[in-house]
């Protein structure tokens, strides 16, 4: 993207349609203390709802999504996902986060 293209994106708002949800995903400490970088899994990654146009969930709720159902985004060089409430396959109980 271009640095044009990157202030717009910084400074746009987003507004979801209906069904709709913005996740960021929870990413774990990948530095090992040795200073060895171990690569993100693919599988029982989690995201938590940035924001909602959904019934299903709420903002701050953890969930695991359908992976390639979505568009990633990114806001102020942020990586964030949209998604549609459709593709959440379980949403993490409050003991389990």
């Amino acid at each position: 993207m271009t640095e044009l293209m990157n202030l717009l994106m910084s400074n746009m708002k987003i507004e979801l349609n209906e069904g709709f949800v913005l996740l960021k995903e929870i990413r774990p400490d990948n530095m090992t203390e040795s200073g060895i970088y171990i690569t993100p899994v693919k599988w029982n990654r989690k995201f938590m709802v940035i924001d909602s146009a959904s019934e299903l969930v709420d903002k701050n709720d953890i969930v695991f999504i359908e992976i390639g159902k979505g568009t990633d985004i990114k806001i102020d060089n942020e990586q964030y996902f949209l998604y549609r409430d459709e593709n959440i396959m379980a949403i993490v109980e409050d003991g389990d986060k």
